[in-house]
C-alpha cells in the first residue's frame, strides 16, 4: 500500500521488504505495430481498452495481483507479494 502511494522514482528509497510468493507479469501483444498501423485509431483503442478491463476483471477475480501500469499494448503487474496466493 505504502508503495503504491510513491512514485516509481522513488520506490528504491526506504526499506526493503523481501516476498518469497511474488511474481512479475508482462504481458505483450504479439503482432501489435502491424494490428495499429492495419485499423483505425477509435477501433485500436476500443480493443485495448475491452482487452485491459477483461484483464483487470480476471485478476479482481484471482486477487493478489497488483496492476503496475499499461504502456501501450503491454500489461505489467505484481502477483504476491505481501499476500501471496493461494
Amino acid at each position: 500500500q505504502e508503495l503504491a502511494q510513491k512514485s516509481p522514482l522513488d520506490w528504491h528509497l526506504g526499506v526493503k521488504d523481501i516476498f518469497r510468493d511474488c511474481s512479475i507479469l508482462q504481458m505483450d501483444l504479439v503482432g501489435f505495430t502491424a494490428l495499429s498501423s492495419s485499423i483505425e485509431v477509435e477501433d485500436l483503442v476500443f480493443f485495448l481498452n475491452s482487452l485491459f478491463t477483461s484483464i483487470d476483471s480476471a485478476a479482481a477475480r484471482l486477487g493478489n495481483v497488483w496492476k503496475v501500469d499499461t504502456i501501450g499494448d503491454c500489461y505489467i503487474g505484481v502477483v504476491g507479494g505481501p499476500d501471496p496466493c493461494v
